[in-house]
């Protein structure tokens, strides 16, 4: 039966897959030839196969939870004799992102005064905190201020407007959790229109 063992690479200093993928590489052997490598990852959860070497493949993880996984191959070959490798753990560490969602303001609403800015956020271990800003669309994104901060739900801050010029304003949210996986909220684009009465002089 064919020989094959397996290897786990595309792993940060940290320990954490890069940009969340793992790249599993079988090394298979065989006396006439391997004619197929198959993944598989916590029991008989079949990942992938590959029909020629090199035999490597590239799995996303951000999806799978935090803890230790198993990895290994099988290689057959042509009279389907198979041969397994020896089982690979790795611990994956927390690379899921939160989940992050504006609630308030209304997308293209006209607010004066002061308004409520909200936000949801969930993570798959917990939301550490959730900071708010806000920037004159005619500035743009690099001209962002921090509104707010809080580390508990429901995430929501009262913030007014009545010294901000008039005009298209953007609020949104991001959300960060405790291994320093963050989010960004879609944007929000509301009009901020006068809240002052004008002053006249004589």
């Amino acid at each position: 039966s064919p020989s094959v063992s397996l290897s786990i690479g595309n792993v940060s200093p940290s320990g954490a897959p890069i940009n969340g993928e793992l790249v599993l590489t079988a090394n298979a052997s065989d006396n006439v030839g391997v004619m197929r490598v198959e993944f598989y990852r916590d029991g008989n959860i079949m990942l992938g196969t590959r029909w020629a070497a090199p035999y490597s493949f590239l799995y996303n993880v951000r999806d799978l939870d935090t803890g230790v996984h198993s990895f290994y191959a099988k290689a057959f070959d042509a009279k389907q004799n198979m041969g397994a490798s020896t089982v690979t753990q790795f611990f994956l560490p927390d690379i899921r992102l939160p989940v992050v969602a504006m609630v308030s303001p209304s997308p293209l609403s006209v607010v004066k005064g002061t308004i409520i800015v909200q936000a949801t956020a969930t993570d798959n271990i917990g939301v550490t905190h959730v900071d708010f800003f806000r920037y004159f669309a005619s500035q743009g994104a690099p001209s962002s201020q921090i509104i707010g901060t809080l580390a508990n739900a429901p995430f929501q801050i009262s913030y007014d407007t009545i010294d901000l010029p008039v005009g298209e304003h953007v609020f949104y949210s991001k959300a960060y959790d405790a291994a320093g996986n963050e989010a960004i909220a879609s944007e929000v684009h509301v009009i901020v229109a006068a809240a002052k009465p004008p002053q006249i002089s004589l």
